[in-house]
């Protein structure tokens, strides 16, 4: 009976061992390629924004609230007038704040009676920009407006933006092709990729400190184009060839 039961015993681990030996070890780490990308590509601008203000001041707050009103009536036919023109023009955004002369540390504050200050803010959307100078010019002839800066800008920037990552990605490729082609080894497939940042580069802003002009232009011109960047980094597997 223990004879029997040895037997059996060896014949199972015997049986066991081949079992044992097919057990799939860790898998084996692949050979990677890291390669960062970057792409670049430019876009005329075909909106222009723009922001200009009607600024009053005065001893009083009643008289500038007053004064202030009377030059947004008045500055109400120029706002229609650009509308009719195809401008797009915002609400104005209105404030009142009182305003008193800055005080040095260690001194007391002077006794001058303080200035208010009234402003109305509006934003214009003008589409195409060839006509931002005309239009710049024909505000500041008014009198009536500070104009303080024009932004250039793609009206659709996302597919601008995907074309800066698309040229990022094409760029990760070319260099891997190269890498590759140098050790003698092949792509074997994208192990991961990770996006980079895509931006425009420089906002297409001016700064117009512009009050008044005489003329029929104030020689502002577009930018012929604005760039686009992407950045991508990604991983290839690599094997011999």
């Amino acid at each position: 009976m223990r004879a029997t039961f040895a037997l059996a015993l060896a014949a199972l681990t015997v049986a066991a061992r081949p079992a044992a030996a097919q057990c799939p070890g860790p898998a084996a780490e692949r050979a990677t390629l890291v390669v960062a990308g970057a792409g670049e590509v430019s876009r005329p601008p075909d909106t222009a924004r723009i922001s200009i203000s009607i600024q009053t001041r005065g001893p009083t707050l009643d008289g500038t609230s007053r004064d202030h009103r009377q030059r947004v009536a008045r500055a109400a036919p120029v706002l229609e007038r650009l509308r009719a023109a195809g401008a797009a023009v915002d609400d104005g955004s209105f404030s009142l704040t009182e305003e008193r002369a800055p005080v040095a540390v260690g001194t007391r504050p002077a006794a001058d009676p303080p200035t208010y200050r009234a402003d109305t803010i509006y934003g214009l959307t003008l589409r195409p920009v060839d006509r931002v100078d005309a239009v710049v010019a024909d505000i500041a002839a008014a009198g009536l407006f500070e104009i303080g800066s024009i932004r250039f800008s793609v009206a659709d920037e996302r597919a601008a933006l995907d074309d800066a990552r698309r040229a990022a990605m094409a760029d990760a490729l070319r260099q891997a092709k190269v890498y590759a082609d140098a050790g003698e080894l092949r792509l074997d497939g994208i192990d991961h990729i990770v996006d980079g940042q895509a931006a425009s580069r420089g906002d297409g802003a001016f700064d117009l400190p512009v009050r008044m002009a005489r003329t029929a232009s104030v020689g502002i011109v577009a930018p012929r184009a604005l760039a686009f960047s992407g950045n991508v980094t990604v991983t290839w597997h690599i094997a011999p060839r």
